[in-house]
């Protein structure tokens, strides 16, 4: 009975090899190239011990590096160079999992291939065995590759820890796409569903890091496996036994819930619509709000709960900024103790908010794509009318989920501090400000979906992906400011005197890249 479950799976897994080979080999060479780089960069910049301290002493003196990154946990080239890699490759391999393990399962399934393909001598669970066997095998292999190349420079051991730490980080987020995929009957809901569960990891990390102690959160999420398991500073392996078993548990659980649910169908089943249409239901801003209302509903509601709790805990982290000597300098170029946390921890929900955004906009190349949206427009749907109303989602709805976050986290702040309209005012106005550099995201989704349908998913992704690379590196000071001023992001961030003047040129911009889109969808071919 195992056997037939699983039966074609080693078939499946060479027609997967042959698919998206060069998307497979951007994953497994990209971040061994970010590891040699970054070792080679550090070893020829550095001449003395003095000069690394005082590298090392000035990036922890920022507070979004250190809720990026955490503190340096040996000062050292090689503590230095795993402390630096560690976060933008987990961020790679994160990405990249979960888009490949979502399109293996859950998008095979959607577009009817799966269907096709069991209706031969295929089990049932060999599409999701092949997925992750793939998925895993290119993590290792990739975790491989990071060892050979900081190996050459740096200890064997902890070369080793970095490199399966990363690859072991993969393989969670493999898992935890692969439970996703369970969950619901669409590809897009899905990898919304793994995307938040990989935000609100990051989340975690990020406030693990605010706290001097790390507590109990390591294991919790691969963000933060990098201070249980030490690289280069003690090197603990028995911590693998226990990400392996979390890996396992993972695994096992995304076998269960797909043995539970029937093909074609998840866990959650939709609602079952009306028998007739309701009469409101006659134009596409109607049907791309059938569409797009779960994924807008769900990203508003986690988000929203993220605010809160972050507003709950603002008071006690501005005590520790105001009692910490180390801090003082920093903490007030963001606005002082109680401005600093809020500052930071909105500017990183305002990137993930920017991800929705891409998402609302590719849902009319995942329409387009599959045939769906030829029949509309074959009909009396003008193109631009059907494609304003998705984008009308990237655009209000990444706004109801940034006022949602400043409403939220501005309630829970006040009630704490005896002080509501205060402290709503200020979180409110600091999450509006953000919108202009999502916006512009999402206009570059749109501009690249009316030029380059084929390209506008990887690329949309890639761009964004550049621009969180860039402020990486930006914030290390391995690149000047007019470097970083190539991203949206950069004129909202924190410690930057945020002015009208650029965000009016960021809103301006966005309008002329949806525009510029738009004009290309009109006039290229469908498909």
């Amino acid at each position: 009975m195992i056997n037939s479950e699983f039966a074609g799976t080693g078939r499946l897994i060479r027609l997967a090899l042959h698919q998206n080979r060069i998307l497979r080999m951007i994953w497994l060479l990209l971040p061994a190239l970010i590891a040699i780089g970054t070792v080679s960069s550090y070893s020829s910049m550095f001449t003395t011990q003095q000069e690394l301290l005082k590298f090392i002493n000035e990036s922890v003196s920022n507070p979004v590096v250190i809720g990026m990154h955490g503190h340096v946990l040996t000062a050292t080239l090689a503590g230095l160079s795993a402390w630096k890699i560690k976060v933008l490759s987990q961020l790679i391999v994160g990405i990249f999992n979960i888009i490949v393990v979502i399109k293996l399962t859950r998008s095979e399934e959607e577009s009817g291939r799966f269907e096709l393909l069991g209706a031969t001598v295929v089990g049932r669970q060999s599409h999701l065995a092949a997925a992750l066997i793939v998925a895993f095998g290119t993590n290792l292999v990739m975790g491989l590759l990071i060892t050979l190349g900081l190996s050459s420079k740096l200890p064997l051991a902890g070369s080793i820890s970095m490199g399966l730490m990363i690859a072991l980080s993969g393989c969670l987020f493999a898992a935890m796409a692969g439970i996703a995929a369970q969950l619901t009957d669409g590809a897009r809901a899905a990898s919304s569903i793994a995307i938040s569960a990989f935000a609100a990891m990051f989340i975690l990390s990020f406030l693990n890091n605010t706290n001097v102690e790390s507590g109990g959160l390591l294991l919790i999420t691969p963000f933060s496996w990098f201070f249980a398991i030490r690289p280069f500073a003690g090197d603990r392996f028995w911590i693998f036994a226990m990400i392996l078993c979390l890996i396992f548990v993972f695994t096992i659980a995304a076998f269960i819930l797909s043995s539970k649910r029937d093909v074609g169908e998840g866990i959650f089943h939709p609602r079952l619509g009306r028998s007739e249409a309701a009469p409101r239901f006659k134009s596409p801003l109607a049907l791309s709000w059938r569409l797009q209302r779960g994924m807008l509903l769900g990203w508003t509601v986690a988000l929203g709960v993220f605010g809160f709790g972050i507003g709950s805990v603002n008071q006690t982290v501005a005590k520790m900024f105001n009692e910490s000597s180390s801090m003082a300098s920093w903490v007030q170029e963001y606005g002082g103790p109680n401005e600093a946390f809020f500052a930071l921890v909105l500017f990183v929900m305002a990137l993930f908010t920017s991800a929705y955004a891409l998402l609302a906009v590719l849902r009319l190349r995942s329409e387009e794509s599959s045939l769906r949206a030829e029949p509309l427009l074959s009909a009396s749907v003008e193109r631009v009318r059907w494609a304003v109303s998705h984008i009308i989602f990237a655009i209000v709805g990444s706004t109801i989920i940034m006022i949602t976050i400043g409403i939220t986290s501005g309630l829970s702040s006040g009630v704490i501090a005896g002080d509501v309209w205060s402290e709503l005012s200020r979180t409110l106005g600091a999450s509006i400000v953000k919108l202009p550099s999502i916006w512009v995201m999402a206009g570059i989704a749109v501009l690249l979906f009316g030029l380059l349908p084929k390209l506008a998913t990887g690329l949309s992704w890639g761009i964004f992906g550049i621009f969180l690379i860039i402020q990486s590196i930006w914030e290390l000071g391995q690149v000047n400011q007019a470097v970083f001023n190539l991203s949206p992001f950069a004129y909202v961030y924190p410690n930057h005197s945020i002015t009208a003047m650029p965000l009016v040129i960021l809103t301006l911009i966005a309008g002329i890249l949806i525009v510029g889109g738009l004009i290309g969808f009109r006039h290229r071919e469908i498909g």
